[in-house]
């Protein structure tokens, strides 16, 4: 039974359960597709574009495991299904990191959503994980956004 609503409608909690899953494994996804991205990385520009997917792969990490401990807390068993096979490819480091931004967006729209979702009876705790992890993901959708800001009329990573 979630807690701490007793009394609380299954159908409702089976839904909080199924999408903190999603959630999981989302992260999980995440993580997996930066970290054999970082290893796919060439050029001159290899150290700082590692550096930042590592991060990336840190963070999922991190996302991943604040909401499987959650969704065990309350009740639910993470699983993960792999719908594709993700083959990194050595792309331009500014087509990586307009992948980068797209992913961030989605999971960031799926977090607001799933956010808007929960109301006033669900666990409080659960609606303060997600909204830290949401504001974890604005910041890094906005880390993306600046990395690939035009500077001076050149577009893409500029180091100093």
């Amino acid at each position: 039974m979630l807690h701490p609503r007793e009394n609380g409608d299954p159908v409702e909690q089976d839904k909080i359960l199924e999408r903190l899953n999603r959630e999981v494994a989302r992260e999980l996804i995440t993580m997996m597709r930066y970290l054999l991205q970082s290893l796919m990385v060439f050029g001159f520009q290899r150290g700082a574009a590692v550096s930042f997917l590592r991060e990336q792969v840190e963070e999922s990490m991190q996302h991943a495991i604040r909401l499987g401990e959650k969704l065990v807390a309350l009740g639910g068993t993470p699983s993960i299904k792999f719908s594709e096979v993700y083959e990194p490819k050595p792309v331009p480091l500014e087509e990586l990191l307009h992948e980068a931004l797209e992913a961030e967006q989605e999971g960031l729209d799926d977090l607001m959503e799933f956010h808007s979702w929960l109301d006033a009876d669900n666990d409080i705790p659960l609606k303060h994980l997600i909204e830290g992890i949401i504001s974890e993901e604005a910041k890094q959708v906005d880390e993306i956004q600046k990395y690939l800001k035009q500077v001076d009329g050149k577009e893409g990573l500029m180091l100093e």
